[in-house]
Order: C-alpha cells, then sequence, then structure tokens
C-alpha cells in the first residue's frame, strides 16, 4: 500500500482494449500540464502514442527535444495501491458501493498527483540545463482491480509523460529524480486522502504497525488469503535475510512480478466471492461495517491539527535535528492519517507550522529546502543555562555567543552531512555541471537494489 515509481517503457501495457471492462477502466487524463494540452477525459490512443514519443497531441509538433528518439525516455509510472481489506471490500461489494469506493481511490489518487506537481514537477533550462523551473504534469491515471496473482487489488497507475508544460507556454522534458525523491510523501498523501474518504462512507479504520490502515471489521484472515503477491514479497526478503521496509518491498516487487495475463472478468469475480465468502465476507456483510460519519466540530478539527503538528515533529526530529521538506510533508500526511485530512487541509497544517516557525529554514535550495525546529535549537543552550547563570554578566554574554556558534556549526554540519547524501551540493562546492549531473545520476535507485536499515 505505498507508491512505487518506475520508468514507463510499455504504453500498450496500458492502452490494451480490456481496460474498457470493469475491472481495468480506461485512462483519464489528470494534472495541469495535461489540461494545458488540450486534453480531457478519457484516454485516447492516438493521443498517448504522440505524447509517449514526445510530440503534441495531434503530432504537428515537438514538445521537446529529442522527440521521436527510440532511446528517450518516456515517463514514469507511479502506482498507488489500496490496503488489501478496501481492495476486498470493493471486491465483494454491491453495485452502489463499489463506484463509491472507485470514487475514493481516484480522490486519493488526485491529491497525491497534485502533491507531486506542486512539489516535484521541473524541467531544465538554460546552459547545461543548469536552470530549472516548475512545470505542469501530463499524467495518464489507470485504475485497475486485479493482481498479477488474480487477487482483488483496487490501484492505480499514474503515467507521469517526460513532458513538462512551463508558465511561458512552452514545454521539455522532466528532471524526475524530483518525483523519485518525493515518491514516499507522495504515498503517504494518498493513504491520508483514501483513509479520509473510506471514513466518509460510514467505515471505520484503524493503523497497523507499520503505519498503514485497514478496514476494521474485515478479518485478517481474508486480508491474509487474497495477499498472494504480498507473500511472494514477503517471503523473497526473508530468504535474502533484508528488512521489510516499504523501500525494500518496492524493489522485492519490481523483481518478482510475473506477467500479467487477460483474465475472464466474470469467472474472476465469481472465484472472489466465493473465496470470501468462506471468511464470512459478503456484500451484506460489507454493508453492516458502514455507519453514519459524524463530522469534527471546529474545536476537534483544531485540537486534532494541533496533534498532527506535535506528532509531525517529533517524526522528523526522531533521528535529526536536521530534516528535508519532504521529510516533512511526509510525517504531517503520517500524522493526519485517520482524522479526516484533505490536501488542502495538510498544506494549511505545514503553512501554520512554518509560519509559526516551529520548524525553522536552515539551510538548502527552493527544491530542498531543510529544517530544524526551535527546541532543537535551544536544546545546546538549555543544556548550559545553568552554568551560565552563575557567571558574570559579560562572561554570561560571552559563552551565549559561544554556545549559539557552536549549535549554528552542529546543525551545518548535519545539513552538510545529508546534502552529501542525497546530491543536494551547494553552492560552496566547485564542481562542474557535469560533475553534478553524474553525482545525481549515481543517487537513481536502481530495480534491482535494496535498501536495509
Amino acid at each position: 500500500m505505498i507508491a512505487s515509481i518506475s520508468v514507463a517503457n510499455n504504453q500498450n501495457y496500458l492502452m490494451k482494449s480490456y481496460y474498457h471492462g470493469d475491472l481495468e477502466k480506461p485512462g483519464l487524463w489528470i494534472g495541469s500540464g495535461a489540461k494545458t494540452l488540450g486534453l480531457k477525459g478519457e484516454v485516447k490512443e492516438t493521443e498517448m502514442g504522440n505524447l509517449w514519443d514526445g510530440y503534441s497531441p495531434d503530432g504537428e509538433r515537438k514538445l521537446v527535444q529529442n522527440a521521436g528518439s527510440s532511446d528517450r525516455k518516456k515517463g514514469d509510472d507511479i502506482t498507488y495501491s489500496a490496503p488489501k481489506s478496501v481492495s476486498l471490500a470493493w471486491a465483494v461489494a454491491d453495485d452502489d458501493l463499489k463506484p463509491e469506493l472507485e470514487a475514493a481511490q481516484h480522490r486519493a489518487v488526485l491529491d497525491a498527483n497534485q502533491y507531486l506537481e506542486e512539489n516535484a514537477a521541473y524541467t531544465r533550462r538554460g546552459k547545461g540545463g543548469a536552470t530549472q523551473e516548475k512545470v505542469g504534469l501530463v499524467t495518464a491515471a489507470f485504475q485497475h482491480g486485479t493482481s498479477r496473482e488474480g487477487d482483488p487489488q483496487l490501484h492505480t497507475h499514474t503515467l507521469n509523460l517526460n513532458i513538462g508544460t512551463r508558465d511561458d507556454g512552452s514545454t521539455g522534458s522532466l528532471d524526475s529524480q524530483h518525483l523519485y525523491d518525493r515518491k514516499m510523501a507522495a504515498g503517504a498523501v494518498y493513504r491520508m486522502r483514501l483513509a479520509t474518504e473510506v471514513e466518509r462512507l460510514g467505515f471505520t479504520t484503524s493503523r497497523d504497525e507499520k503505519g498503514f490502515f485497514e478496514v476494521e471489521g474485515i478479518p485478517e484472515e481474508a486480508t491474509k488469503a487474497f495477499s498472494t503477491r504480498s507473500s511472494q514479497v514477503t517471503a523473497h526478503l526473508k530468504d535474502r535475510g533484508l528488512d521489510d521496509t516499504p523501500e525494500n518491498r518496492e524493489r522485492a516487487a519490481l523483481i518478482t512480478r510475473p506477467v500479467k495475463g487477460k483474465v475472464n472478468e466474470e469467472e474472476l469475480r465469481t472465484r472472489w466471492q466465493e473465496k470470501a465468502d468462506a471468511f464470512g465476507v459478503t456484500a451484506e456483510s460489507i454493508r453492516e461495517l458502514q455507519q453514519r460519519k459524524v463530522e469534527q466540530s471546529e474545536v476537534e478539527r483544531q485540537q486534532s491539527q494541533k496533534l498532527v503538528i506535535d506528532s509531525a515533529l517529533e517524526k522528523c526530529t526522531r533521528r535529526n535535528s536536521v530534516f528535508k521538506e519532504h521529510e516533512l510533508d511526509r510525517a504531517i500526511a503520517d500524522s493526519s492519517l485517520g482524522r479526516g485530512m484533505t490536501y488542502d487541509d495538510m498544506k494549511g497544517i505545514k503553512d501554520g507550522v512554518l509560519q509559526s516557525r516551529k520548524a525553522v529554514e536552515v539551510n538548502g535550495d527552493k527544491r530542498n529546502r531543510c529544517f530544524t525546529t526551535l527546541s532543537a535549537s535551544d536544546e545546546v543552550a538549555n543544556a548550559t543555562q545553568d552554568k551560565i547563570n552563575e557567571v558574570a554578566p559579560h562572561e554570561k554574554r560571552r559563552q551565549q555567543r559561544e554556545e549559539r556558534k557552536k549549535h549554528r556549526t552542529e546543525v551545518q554540519a548535519q545539513f552538510d552531512h545529508r546534502s552529501a547524501e542525497t546530491g543536494a551540493l551547494d553552492n560552496r562546492f566547485s564542481l562542474s555541471a557535469n560533475q553534478k549531473d553524474l553525482v545525481k545520476r549515481e543517487e537513481r535507485p536502481l530495480n534491482d537494489g535494496y535498501v536495509s536499515q
């Protein structure tokens, strides 16, 4: 139930005809870049083919310099998967509830895509691509209903084509590294909004030990019985002695996934219903889980937002006193899970955190800002306050200056260390543009690599 990302390399997989059935729906255009190019509604094969090759939807003009090149990167496929209990509820739901769950999935995907567009959509410009500009995303969203093993799995592929639209009307290729940097935060935004939408339908949700959520009342034995792919990924990690982290599960899923074949929709749904019925999961039992949703009062909402802020800042400073902006975004979204929040609510909370200076910027550029908290900034001074109070006023002022200087040095050292880890090179280094690009390429995650904690 995380957002996974990989290089898109098969437009036919996304456009094949059976996507127009009940299980695999036709793609829909989303993103402001799609709107700028006049794309709306259902994805058409001809338009997709032209954009895939780097041309305008009508094929009349180039949108990127290397349009038509065989080795050109086409785009990135970011996939958002619902928790298994939501997928199982959708699989056995009646004809009224099923489209409501599909709409909940789509709204969650829209929030996640908007987050990426506002925070991770950049294109390069100028000599050596030295200048980066914000752009609109051209995204095709394909909602699917099955896993590669034939289990119910409500998920959406969002194909972010390697084309961005600038404010001046021009277009260019994306610098997709930002998408990779923000994928975990985007996944958290997706989960936050999906939980909100599921709760609005009257279901109760609960968080698991990993910070994900499930619908209460659906037996765990049932969700496990329909989680063939999850079991395969877990076994793959266990066999290799790897930690069961979201990053490792994503890579293992890519390595172990089988070819997805065409399915008979009627037979598949019959099989799902018969299997779910053995666990007491039916359309009727799912309806019984729905209750009337009571909206939060304004006081409750404010209290909830305060809890989100405190939890998010605690998450951010658990390991380091300096944290990146996308880590703050992810922490706010994670802490908002199950509290009725949307991406707009999350942005309001984040603005409040920054305006109140609960988190203060310490360094970084506009695409990769770094922050610390006031409590972290005061930590060193508080630890020595008693000693300072015992000395003469002039000595006290001198010691205060030294303590502040020492803390600034420590904070800067943490920032420099974290920047070196992620390739966020600051202006003090004299690396060439080619050297910086080489460093950034080395940071790109590999499909056969793992992250171990």
